[in-house]
């Protein structure tokens, strides 16, 4: 339907369809939530209404955010969403341990595509969380993993593995000088690929 829409047309209607244009949020609960924040897990249709770079403040020789599975982190506290950005632009944070961040919108900018995503966001149902990060998206939480995909108790490969990748993130998150805050298993994404049940962990910042 998109494809034969008239330019009009399709802005429209992906305004309608995805948040900001681009991100089609996963229905139901958030994938994380706490007092402060909340993570969804989106696709990102890439910049299909917008034109220009993707943003001005994509971390550098982060991955190209065009297309694919990303989280929505929405923050309700203007410190919380500084520590997250300051955090990321002054450690530089080895992607094979921290999940890399695509985008940042700021609910207090004027400019004009943290303007427009703070407007759609409310729109949307998002209006108590005037700030947003954009990052790389696990397949689940450590803790969904556990209790959907059997390895507790029974997978100790994986079990070591994933202790082991675990501990390295820490390790690399400590030798920057920050230690992070809420280090559980339902805040520690992990890529788990179904078919070879191959498991990599990462950090998220907090």
């Amino acid at each position: 339907m998109l494809d034969i829409a008239s330019s009009t047309c399709k802005k429209l209607m992906l305004t309608r369809m995805y948040l900001h244009g681009r991100y089609e949020v996963k229905r139901g609960p958030p994938e994380h939530r706490s007092k402060t924040s909340a993570v969804f897990f989106a696709v990102d249709h890439g910049n299909l209404l917008h034109n220009g770079p993707h943003s001005a403040h994509a971390d550098s020789g982060e991955a190209d955010d065009s297309s694919g599975t990303v989280a929505l982190k929405f923050m309700k506290h203007r410190d919380q969403y500084e520590r997250e950005v300051g955090i990321r632009s002054t450690c530089a944070f080895d992607g094979r341990y921290v999940l890399c961040c695509l985008k940042y919108y700021d609910g207090d900018s004027l400019e004009d595509d943290n303007v427009v995503f703070r407007r759609d966001a409310v729109l949307k149902g998002y209006e108590e969380y005037p700030y947003c990060v954009v990052m790389e998206a696990g397949t689940m939480s450590l803790k969904r993993l556990v209790d959907n995909q059997g390895i507790a108790g029974e997978d100790w490969d994986a079990i070591r593995n994933l202790s082991k990748q675990i501990a390295k993130a820490v390790d690399h998150v400590h030798k920057k000088g920050v230690i992070h805050g809420d280090l559980k298993g339902k805040s520690l994404p992990v890529h788990f690929h179904l078919v070879k049940r191959q498991l990599s962990a990462r950090l998220v910042s907090d």
